[in-house]
């Protein structure tokens, strides 16, 4: 979606790389507050990506 690798995903957004591959696997699902996260991201990456870059 975002042309990233998992592991640049990850490092991106403050996300464990082995929760990524969790919810990629279908093993784990996000819970609501992961949810509501990816959906920012979804909507507004390169604003979370400097929110969390500051």
């Amino acid at each position: 979606m975002l042309g990233l690798s998992q592991e640049q995903f990850a490092d991106a957004y403050g996300i464990p790389l082995r929760t990524v591959q969790s919810w990629e696997q279908g093993v784990r699902q996000p819970d609501a507050t992961a949810r509501s996260y990816l959906k920012a991201i979804g909507k507004i990456p390169a604003q979370v990506r400097n929110a969390l870059a500051r």
